[in-house]
C-alpha cells in the first residue's frame, strides 16, 4: 500500500477501537499533518490527545494547505491531509469525509476510507472481520449506515 496522510476522524476511530496497529502494517510511512494533531489535541483530556504521543510510527508535519483545496472549504484537517497528498504523489489520503473525499477525486487524487483500510487489512490477514470493525467504529461515533457496512463486509468477502 502507498504512504498514508491521516486525517482526524480515521486515527481517532483507528485508536479508540485499538485497531491504529494495523497502520504500520499497511504502509511504509505514516504521517498526520499538524493540523490533524491540534484537533485531537483541542480535548487534552481526551484519551486520544495522551495517546497520540505514543505513536512511534506516526510522522507529524507541516502542511501549508493549497489554494487548490482551501476552495473545497473543507476542515482543516481534511485540506491539510489532501494538500499534503496533493503535494507528495506517493502519499494517499486516509479521509471519510464525503465532501473531502469528492476534492481529493476532483484534484486526481484517490483517497482510502477507514473501511478500505480495513478492507486491506483483513486481505493482509490482519484482522478476521471487516463488518464486525466497522459496527465497533460505529459504536465509538462512526457515523456509517448499515448498507456500507454490508457493502464493505462483502467488498471482504464476509
Amino acid at each position: 500500500m502507498n504512504n498514508l496522510v491521516l486525517n482526524t476522524s480515521p486515527l481517532i476511530l483507528l485508536v479508540k477501537t485499538k485497531l491504529d496497529w494495523i497502520l504500520p502494517e499497511l504502509a511504509k510511512c505514516i504521517v498526520v499533518p499538524y493540523a490533524v494533531v491540534n484537533e485531537i489535541r483541542a480535548h487534552p483530556s481526551d484519551q486520544i490527545a495522551v495517546y497520540l504521543e505514543t505513536l512511534d510510527y506516526l510522522k507529524v508535519v507541516t502542511v501549508e494547505s493549497q489554494d487548490i483545496v482551501l476552495q473545497w472549504d473543507v476542515g482543516k484537517g481534511e485540506s491539510a491531509a489532501i494538500s499534503y497528498a496533493y503535494t507528495h504523489k506517493n502519499f494517499r489520503p486516509v479521509l471519510d469525509d464525503s465532501a473531502a473525499k469528492l476534492c481529493s477525486f476532483a484534484l486526481g487524487i484517490t483517497p482510502l476510507g477507514t473501511g478500505s483500510l480495513l478492507i486491506e487489512a483483513k486481505r493482509k490477514g490482519l484482522i478476521p472481520f471487516v463488518g464486525k470493525a466497522l459496527e465497533e467504529m460505529r459504536n465509538n461515533g462512526m457515523w456509517i449506515s448499515d448498507n456500507i457496512i454490508q457493502m464493505l463486509a462483502q467488498k471482504a468477502g464476509e
